[in-house]
């Protein structure tokens, strides 16, 4: 097992709680390899992902910014849904999300002007998603456009009193929004028994 999967067994066994962010770097003392040995080290000054570790991104402090800095991705991110929207238009379920997918923040907050889609595969980056959600209980289009999604790996479980989405057409499966937006299938926000 290599030393940054025993980090990362470690934290997430016995060292963080459900808020906590731990990032950490471990030296190479034994003369032995790590996977990032001719990576620039973080903080250096970059201008694509490319240019940057691979387990870091080219964070600008603004979409406008020609150049940034590489900064690590997080490792693991809460479920917590806290939108916001990136540079590519594409709105993160959370800035962790955000940051741990390489993307630059635009602001906070579902993206106003978002990339417009009727399948994941027309929005960009990694693991993408197209929510096709009507507001209310407004009839569902027959061709129902969306805005592109980043989601978590995992949707949060089920709370008291969360909203509850109900598929379009015959179907009537009732989901969470995170569920519902990875589906890809429109949906309604109307109340239903999950």
């Amino acid at each position: 097992m290599t030393r940054w999967a025993l980090v990362a067994l470690s934290l997430l066994l016995f060292g963080c709680g459900p808020e906590d962010i731990v990032v950490a770097q471990v030296d190479v003392a034994d003369g032995g390899s790590s996977d990032a040995a001719d990576a620039p080290p973080s903080g250096t000054k970059c201008k694509l992902n490319g240019d940057c570790g691979p387990n870091e991104f080219c964070a600008r402090p603004t979409c406008a910014s020609p150049d940034g800095q590489c900064q690590l991705r997080p490792l693991i991110c809460d479920v917590e849904p806290h939108p916001v929207c990136g540079c590519d238009r594409v709105t993160y379920w959370n800035d962790c999300v955000r940051q741990q997918r390489g993307a630059n923040l635009a602001s906070l907050g579902e993206c106003q002007v978002g990339a417009k889609c009727r399948a994941a595969s027309e929005c960009p980056g990694p693991r993408p998603s197209c929510a096709r959600i009507v507001p209310g209980d407004q009839s569902c289009p027959p061709n129902l456009e969306g805005s592109c999604w980043a989601l978590p790996d995992a949707c949060p479980p089920i709370g008291p009193g969360e909203p509850t989405f109900q598929e379009c057409g015959g179907a009537n499966a009732c989901r969470l929004i995170c569920d519902a937006i990875r589906s890809g299938l429109p949906h309604r926000a109307v109340p239903c028994m999950p």
